[in-house]
């Protein structure tokens, strides 16, 4: 029963801090709007991210500094 226990909650560990390093696009949500509708339901964060760097000389401040680069540090993509 411990082992068990163990294994659940390393995995209920890895899984919060998966979940942790997720960006929260919705800051985001007028430049998806505009520009990536329906981007996400097709390839997710990066789709999203893919799509935004396309648009990036017209994002906000807001969606650069909250979720933009934020997912390029996360993800280790090279800054511009």
């Amino acid at each position: 029963m411990r082992r068990y226990l163990a294994i659940v909650s390393v995995a209920t560990l890895i899984s919060s801090a998966a979940h942790a390093d997720k960006v929260d696009w919705s800051v985001c949500q007028p430049e998806i709007g505009k520009w990536c509708q329906g981007v996400k339901e097709k390839g997710g964060e990066e789709a999203i991210y893919q799509c935004l760097l396309k648009h990036d000389a017209d994002l906000s401040k807001k969606c650069d500094n909250d979720a933009h680069s934020p997912y390029e540090k996360l993800t280790g993509k090279l800054q511009r």
